[in-house]
């Protein structure tokens, strides 16, 4: 079965409190567009427009707008804890990009910070493992113009573990890779823009079918751009 889906999300981002090293950050959607092709049928979604779509379509994407989370991140950029996160459906889950990344030890996706006075053309590597998700990351940092770096993501993903969803168990055993480009703004350390193409190859079993392995398939590109 091949499923191909395109979103279009505008966020609202605010940093809502400043305490001692930490940040608390906010985020909320202010506008959704999708539209996915999945076995022939094509379902479609309009925030702004949303009469144009299926009864079934409205009802799972009705609580979108206003919805997110709240987190803290420390001077590093990662998150360290998580004030709140709001319950969404399945179907809005799978819509908003990084959702499974908003994980305590992850690095946010709003900030990129560079720890140490960086070159052009010097590499270095990051690991995180947070939850089931292992996530080696070498950046290059390309170029600086006018305070926007371009740095260069090459990563290496490995999901692999027992978790749960909307009450389901399952067994993960997925692997992969992402690469793309982030610009960051150097005076601030936010992240401006972010294009990234990840695949990830593996299996998923289910309490429901334990003796069935589900394979899965997936290519996921990314596009963010944000205005400060």
């Amino acid at each position: 079965m091949e499923t191909k889906s395109n979103a279009t999300i505008t966020n609202t981002t605010t940093v809502a409190l400043q305490t001692g090293d930490s940040l608390k950050v906010q985020n909320r959607i202010k506008k959704f567009k999708t539209k996915a092709e999945v076995m022939g049928q094509t379902m479609e979604y309009d925030s702004e427009n949303p009469l144009t779509s299926d009864k079934e379509i409205k009802e799972a994407f009705s609580n979108i707008i206003g919805s997110g989370y709240n987190f803290f991140i420390n001077k590093q950029g990662k998150i360290t804890s998580i004030d709140s996160l709001q319950k969404l459906t399945v179907q809005e889950q799978t819509a908003i990009p990084n959702y499974s990344n908003i994980a305590k030890g992850m690095n946010s996706e709003i900030f990129m910070v560079l720890t140490s006075p960086k070159n052009i053309g010097d590499s270095w590597t990051d690991t995180i493992i947070a939850e089931k998700m292992k996530t080696i990351s070498t950046y290059k940092y390309l170029k600086n113009e006018n305070d926007i770096a371009t740095i260069q993501q090459e990563s290496t993903i490995e999901m692999i573990g027992d978790m749960e969803q909307m009450g389901m168990k399952m067994n993960l055993n997925q692997k992969g890779t992402s690469t793309g480009i982030l610009k960051v703004n150097t005076k601030n350390s936010l992240i401006i823009y972010r294009e990234l193409t990840s695949k990830l190859e593996g299996t998923v079993k289910t309490d429901a079918a334990p003796d069935l392995s589900i394979n899965i398939n997936t290519t996921t590109i990314t596009k963010e751009a944000i205005e400060e």
